[in-house]
This record gives structure tokens, C-alpha cells and sequence, in this order.
């Protein structure tokens, strides 16, 4: 029977602190979290734009320098931090080496590898640094060793031709298809002192220190590194072997000679079924290691916590668009970092001639609000975008870290950015576009409604801001114009109080209650209603410029409902 229609007016009101979770029914995720947002960041508990990204003016030796970079094959990046203070970003394109001084303007140039470069079609290239050398590896050629003025090739008692690598406890270990083997301990001959690591002499026996493998049905070793280990005396603990199907630990004792001598097993199951694909990865967030996995990103001490249950799963749901999508082919070329208290993940990989890119970065923050009194969970911010990635990566310069991606620029030609920590502009000037896309909403579900209008706070506006606002209804696939506008904010100038550093202090504006007037009452040809008119609500909101989103509200009104529901004749579909 038709209800009554019903005079009241009722409003519903949006907070954000929860994130996205856009692997779950809008209409099914929390009450102050989003069905989806694009570059967008929650920390603090309210959404406003992603910090920005600027791509380094590279500057290069030769001309030859700069076509052999920009125009050639991405294979793998890594970094060197020189016992002098020198850091420098090492990148292998197209089988050569170049360089980028991060302390002198970005200067670029080509490493000179002695002999023959590397082989340019190669998919990819490892790097490690062990001590004062870093380690570039291939699967092919003889590893490069680079000092930051010396290159050489690894002599036969060195290190040996592998994939992965990494450096831990004193010793350098290397990915041989499905085994790894260990080298020499640091300082461990007096002749070659701290460059022991780079020699590989004790391998003669394998109850002494030789190759372990992993079981062949697990496949080759795709990543290598160590784990943070609590009250230990050099804070790290055993070496953890990642192949795609699973995680082995080692816990060989630092001392090689009591390797023949101890009674316990030194390498044993640490995962099962799901293991990273990609060395670069893996992360280490405090004691816990996060990595790409053939169904998501994945969490190592979530998944042994959850290997008791039925469903060991990801923990990247709440972002299962994009991630859903990945081609798994592709997965062995995405990296991930930790920067900035955030897990920052390429996603959506696309197979180029400059090598594998990525539309986005899922990114999972880590101190959404931290206080003393009060600490919310992590958060998943969605995805950001803007750049084509080919890989992220960290690396400390003058004591601060920083967050590097090699890209491709609009002309698909490679070049560096870096991701910063805050700032209101891409590049010092371009507006951040940002978008995100509510949770489905409505005062009482059972209740046919009408949107009427809408209001919106804002606050910490810089600059010129916009907004486009449209809606859906009831799920429909085309989402209806709703509003949109732009204000030119100027922001209030601390002229009576000049800081004591000598610049001039700007006050973000506040925009409290920007209405969103009545929407257009246009039918719906199909259901034969007007469009506003639905039992739940979905809003789209696409921003461009820095402000923060403070909380946002709809107003509906009750409607009468017909007798029936739609009833569609069977031969209305050819």
C-alpha cells in the first residue's frame, strides 16, 4: 500500500577519518569512510589533496648523456651514499649506469663500466649497497661494483652473478634462480678489511656456509632482506627469503664456523602460499614487512597472524580497485617504500619500450592521528596519481629522507621527480586535481527520497580553488551534474608581525557552509522518475587546489512511493 507523503526533511551528515575501502559495496563500509578518492590524503582526519610531486631539472654532462637516459630502457634504480657525504641516485637504463649528485644541482652522468655495459634488453637490474660499494646486478653479466669514483667488474672470487641481493649481518646475499648463497663477513680478512663483504671465498662446503635452496615447486628467489629484530645486539634479525609462493627465514649464526655445528634447522618455513614478487617491493615498517603478492598487498606479520583461519587475506581490500587490476605478469617490476610514516605502492603496471610504468601509488598511512592521548588505525588514502612511475625509492641526503620516482613525462621520456612531504602545488605551481566519492547514503533506507540540497565546510583554502559536485542514485551507472564552482580565496597577510626567519607568514581562508543549491529536475527515461529522486545516495566530489574538506552534509525530503515497484514486460529487450 502507498505511504503517505511525508513533509519532514531530513539531513545526513559525512566524516572521513576512515579512509577508502573500495573493495566492499557502497553501501556496505563504514559510516565515516569513502567508496573512493584519488589523490587524496586523510591524515589529520579530514581529506584534502595529496602532497605534491616535482619533477628535477636534471642536468646532464653531455647531450649523448641525456638521449641515452631520456630514450632508453628503464631496468632498475638504486642509491650510493659515499663514506665522503656524496649520495647519488644510480639508475641502469638500456644495460648503462648514470648517476645523479643529489648534493651538486642534480648533475647526471654515465658510470663508465669497464669492458662491455650491460646487456640493454634485459627486464631487470638489482642494486644493493654493501658497506661503501654498491652492487648492480643483472642475472647475466659480472656484477658492477661503483665506490662513487671506482667501477669495476667483480672478480671471480666476488660476488656471483644473480638477481636479488641485499646486505645484512656483516655478509652479502644473492638470488640464484631458486637458491641463495652468502658472502664473506665484513672485516673478516685483514687484507681486504671492510671489502671482505665483496668476496665470496667461503662457499667450499655446504655444511660450512654454501648455496641453500628453496624447494623448486615455490619457484626462484624473487626478494631478499632482513627483518628488525628487537633487544638484539645489531638490531636485525634473520635473513627472510621471499619466492612467490611463500617466505623461508635463515637464522645461520653470524659466525660461520658454527654453522656445521648447530643442531637446529637454518632455514625454515616462515609463509606459506603468498610471497612477494618483487625485491623492491618489500618494505620494512617497524618489525613488520609489507609486500606485492600475486592477490594484493600483503602484510607479513597480518598473514602469520591470520594462518590459523580460513581466509589468509590481503590487506589491501579497502584498495581493491586499483589493485584488482594489476596484471600479474607485470608485478615483478612494482616497488614500494616507506616514506613519510606511509606505505607508498605502485599499481596498475603498463608493459612500454621504456620499460614497465605504473598508473598510480596505493598508499596506506600509517599516522592518520597519532597523539598521546589518542591513535586512530591505518588508514588506505586510495590511489595517487599524476606521474607514470617506473620506480620509487628512499634515500637520505644530508641527514633528511627523501622519496624519488622515475617516471615518464607527457613526451614518454624518462626523467626523475620527487614526491614531497607537503606543499600546496605540483611543481611549484600546477593545482593538485583531487577527487573522492562517498559511501552510499541514505536516512532511511526502506523510504523513496528526494535530494534537495547540500552544504559543504571548508577550510585551510590557499589560493583559487574548485569544485564539480555530481550524484547518483540507487547504483546507476551515470552519475548526474549536480554543482560545481571556483573562489579566488585571498589569504589573510600577518603584516603587523613579521616572522623571526624573514619571510612573510599567509593564513589559509576558512570557507564555512558553501551550499549546493536544488539539483536540476531531470527524468529518468527508464525508471521514469526524476534522477534525484532514489532510496540512497552516492556524491562525487572533483576538486583542483589545496584546501581541506572539514565535513559535508545532504538534506533529503520524504516522497511517496507508487503502489508497486517497476514492472518491466518480458519482450521489452530485443
Amino acid at each position: 500500500m502507498a505511504t503517505a507523503a511525508q513533509n519532514r526533511i531530513e539531513s545526513k551528515f559525512f566524516t572521513f577519518d576512515g579512509g577508502v575501502d573500495s573493495g566492499s559495496a557502497p553501501d556496505f563500509i563504514l559510516d565515516n569512510q569513502v567508496s573512493q578518492a584519488i589523490n587524496t590524503t586523510f591524515r589529520g582526519g579530514s581529506p584534502t589533496c595529496r602532497p605534491p610531486y616535482r619533477r628535477q631539472r636534471l642536468v646532464f654532462d653531455a647531450n649523448a648523456t641525456k638521449w641515452d637516459f631520456e630514450d632508453g630502457f628503464f631496468q632498475g634504480a638504486g642509491s650510493l651514499s659515499t663514506d665522503g657525504g656524496d649520495v647519488y641516485l644510480v639508475a641502469s637504463i638500456g644495460g648503462k649506469l648514470f648517476k645523479t649528485d643529489l648534493r651538486n644541482s642534480f648533475q647526471t652522468s654515465q658510470v663508465v663500466i669497464p669492458g662491455n655495459q650491460n646487456a640493454p634488453n634485459l627486464q631487470k637490474a638489482w642494486f644493493c649497497q654493501a658497506e661503501g660499494t654498491l652492487i648492480v646486478q643483472d642475472t647475466q653479466s659480472k656484477p658492477v661494483f661503483w665506490d662513487g669514483a671506482v667501477c669495476r667488474r667483480a672478480a671471480d672470487n666476488e660476488v656471483p652473478v644473480g638477481g636479488p641481493i641485499t646486505y645484512g649481518q656483516g655478509r652479502v646475499w644473492v638470488g640464484i634462480r631458486g637458491a641463495y648463497v652468502g658472502g664473506d663477513i665484513v672485516y673478516g680478512d685483514p687484507i681486504y678489511g671492510r671489502n671482505s663483504v665483496l668476496r665470496f671465498t667461503e662457499n667450499q662446503y655446504l655444511n660450512e656456509g654454501g648455496a641453500f635452496a628453496v624447494p623448486r615447486t615455490d619457484g626462484d628467489v624473487t626478494g631478499l632482506t632482513f627483518v628488525a629484530a628487537q633487544d638484539a645486539a645489531q638490531g636485525v634479525g634473520g635473513l627472510m627469503v621471499s619466492t612467490g609462493d611463500g617466505f623461508y627465514q635463515f637464522d645461520a649464526p653470524t659466525n660461520r664456523e658454527e654453522w656445521k655445528n648447530t643442531t637446529q634447522p637454518l632455514q625454515r618455513f616462515a609463509l606459506l602460499e603468498y610471497g612477494s614478487l618483487s625485491q623492491e617491493s618489500i618494505s620494512l615498517v617497524n618489525g613488520d614487512l609489507f609486500f606485492r603478492a600475486r592477490d594484493g598487498i600483503r602484510s607479513f606479520k597480518f598473514a602469520r597472524r591470520e594462518f590459523e583461519g580460513w581466509g589468509n587475506t590481503p590487506i589491501s581490500g579497502e584498495v581493491d580497485k586499483p589493485v584488482s587490476f594489476d596484471s600479474e605478469m607485470l608485478l615483478g617490476h612494482a616497488s614500494s617504500v616507506n616514506f613519510d610514516n606511509r606505505l607508498i605502492t605502485t599499481c596498475l603496471p603498463t608493459a612500454s619500450e621504456r620499460g614497465v610504468w605504473h598508473q598510480g601509488l596505493a598508499v596506506l598511512d600509517f599516522a592518520l592521528i597519532s597523539k598521546m592521548n589518542r591513535k586512530l588505525p591505518p588508514v588506505w588514502e586510495g590511489t595517487w596519481t599524476g606521474i607514470r612511475v617506473l620506480q620509487v625509492l628512499t634515500v637520505k641526503v644530508l641527514g633528511a629522507k627523501r622519496c624519488f620516482a622515475y617516471a615518464l613525462d607527457a613526451d614518454m621520456r624518462i626523467c626523475l621527480y620527487e614526491i614531497l612531504k607537503s606543499g600546496s602545488f605540483d611543481n611549484d605551481s600546477t593545482r593538485i586535481e583531487w577527487s573522492l566519492t562517498t559511501r552510499e547514503v541514505s536516512p532511511e533506507e526502506q523510504t523513496l527520497w528526494q535530494l534537495n540540497t547540500g552544504d559543504v565546510w571548508l577550510q585551510d583554502v590557499t589560493g583559487t580553488m574548485s569544485m564539480e559536485v555530481t550524484y547518483r542514485g540507487d547504483g546507476d551507472a551515470c552519475w548526474q551534474p549536480w554543482h560545481d564552482w571556483s573562489e579566488c580565496v585571498r589569504n589573510c597577510f600577518a603584516s603587523e608581525t613579521i616572522p623571526c626567519f624573514g619571510w612573510p607568514q599567509y593564513y589559509p581562508a576558512s570557507l564555512p557552509r558553501r551550499g549546493l543549491p536544488v539539483p536540476a529536475q531531470t527524468p529518468d527515461e527508464y525508471l521514469k522518475r526524476p534522477f534525484r529522486n532514489a532510496y540512497s545516495f552516492q556524491i562525487r566530489m572533483k576538486n583542483r587546489g589545496k584546501f581541506t574538506l572539514n565535513k559535508a552534509r545532504l538534506v533529503f525530503q520524504a516522497m511517496t512511493e507508487p503502489n508497486f515497484g517497476t514492472i518491466v514486460p518480458s519482450d521489452s529487450c530485443p
